[in-house]
């Protein structure tokens, strides 16, 4: 089964903290390749959450890689 990693941020609002899709970064099979975080510009950055329907500044420090089996669309909010 192909999984697919996504550059992500977690949503700052303390009840909700739901990960928010920001890129697709790529499929791959078996153990994950090491992902490198891009440069993000403007940093910081606001995006909103569509769960809580907030929105936040994130930092490059707050991205990160996440993997899922499904494929999403960027700004989603999905269970991880």
């Amino acid at each position: 089964m192909t999984t697919h990693a996504y550059w992500m941020v977690l949503c700052k609002t303390p009840d909700c903290r739901s990960a928010i899709v920001l890129r697709y970064v790529g499929p791959y099979e078996g153990d994950p390749p090491a992902f490198f975080l891009p440069e993000i510009e403007p940093d910081p950055f606001e995006q909103m959450c569509t769960r809580c329907d907030k929105s936040h500044k994130y930092t490059q420090g707050d991205l990160g890689v996440w993997s899922s089996p499904y494929t999403l669309e960027l700004g989603e909010t999905p269970q991880i």
